[in-house]
């Protein structure tokens, strides 16, 4: 169970956290999104995961960066990252059958 005092603890030691950590750590967090989108749209084509399964996954992986992309570090990301991520998250989407502009540009 938490406590008070735990969650005082991890928020103390999160700001301690040093800018160019906390752009890794969301560079990071892209990199997997990049992956898990591509892996999903791959079991998408040959029928190994639901097509509910890839909505999930797309959805949050629109809700990360969207949150992302609010955050100072969005900015300290590579572009060529955040135009992998675009493109995964669009290839995601053709393979849901969706168009490839439904998942909107990177900010």
């Amino acid at each position: 169970m938490s406590s008070p005092i735990s969650a005082i603890a991890l928020v103390l030691v999160l700001s301690c956290v040093s800018p160019e950590q906390k752009a890794e750590l969301a560079a990071h967090d892209l990199r997997s999104w990049v992956a898990t989108a591509r892996m999903t749209a791959d079991a998408l084509a040959v029928g190994t995961v639901p097509q509910l399964y890839g909505r999930q996954v797309l959805d949050a992986a629109l809700e990360s960066r969207r949150r992302l992309a609010q955050r100072s570090e969005w900015n300290a990301i590579a572009p060529e990252l955040r135009d992998s991520l675009q493109s995964s998250l669009r290839g995601l989407a053709l393979a849901l059958g969706q168009p490839a502009d439904s998942v909107g540009v990177t900010p």
